[in-house]
């Protein structure tokens, strides 16, 4: 299998019973069907409140969009330094999305800034199984991977 990965960051919204994602502001991104290519394989996945100005006055310290309306389905309103951050490593399956029948934490996101990391697992032992070119090929795709991943963290979203 060859190595995969996914950066989602941006507005969590929940339409019509689908998650969706909007990166950069217009962009917009359903989150099952990004998740598709991943469902059935071995994946390592963190899912974190991303606030696009860090600003601990405010619930989430700045991620959650509810703080106007003043309530938040997450309780924002009784804890605002709440942060979600979830990590987990396994088999991904769907309905509902879990990794090794542990839930992923989706109901915590609409309304909310946040960032999904996803990546099928590194297999450096297709070097001694000889397939050289399959390793170089995961090599490059972790390489970009790592590259967009830093990229975000500085703030180029």
């Amino acid at each position: 299998m060859d190595f995969r990965s996914l950066v989602l960051e941006g507005l969590f919204q929940e339409q019509a019973g689908e998650l969706k994602v909007l990166t950069q502001g217009t962009e917009e991104h359903l989150l099952g069907q990004e998740l598709q290519p991943f469902l059935g394989r071995r994946v390592m996945l963190v899912l974190h409140y991303a606030p696009v100005e860090v600003d601990p006055a405010r619930w989430g310290m700045g991620c959650c969009h509810w703080e106007k309306t003043g309530h938040c389905p997450v309780g924002h309103q009784d804890t605002p330094n709440k942060m979600l951050v979830f990590k987990g490593s396994g088999i991904l399956t769907g309905d509902p999305w879990a990794i090794d029948g542990q839930c992923l934490p989706l109901a915590s996101l609409p309304g909310h800034d946040a960032r999904l990391v996803v990546a099928s697992d590194f297999q450096p032992q297709k070097i001694a199984q000889g397939d050289i070119g399959s390793l170089m090929e995961q090599m490059t795709a972790m390489q970009q991977f790592l590259a967009t991943l830093t990229d975000k963290t500085r703030g180029k979203r």
